[in-house]
């Protein structure tokens, strides 16, 4: 994974957050438990975020530690998606 793929990839999640932001404006008549798995992903979003600016961002890492990195970051993106699409989803068409 080089620089392009993780700039697409922090792209894609601040995307994601932003389109989250906007349901919060735009539709704010959620439910208490709509409203906790908003703000869970939300967090999850922003740590995402974090995660893809420190891999970015660092000078200076061992390969085996770069690789571990990397295959975390790419679980937890797919993880907060998931969460995104399905657990939010889920609850919001109860």
């Amino acid at each position: 994974m080089d620089k392009d793929k993780l700039d697409r990839m922090l792209l894609d999640v601040q995307q994601a957050r932003n389109t989250l932001l906007h349901l919060v404006v735009s539709e704010g008549d959620y439910s208490r438990e709509q409203r906790v798995h908003l703000v869970d992903s939300l967090n999850n979003f922003l740590n995402l975020e974090e995660s893809i600016r420190f891999i970015k961002n660092g000078k200076y890492f061992w390969r085996s530690d770069l690789q571990t990195m990397l295959g975390n970051l790419q679980g937890d993106f797919w993880a907060v998606f998931d969460h995104y699409t399905t657990v939010f989803y889920d609850v919001s068409h109860k």
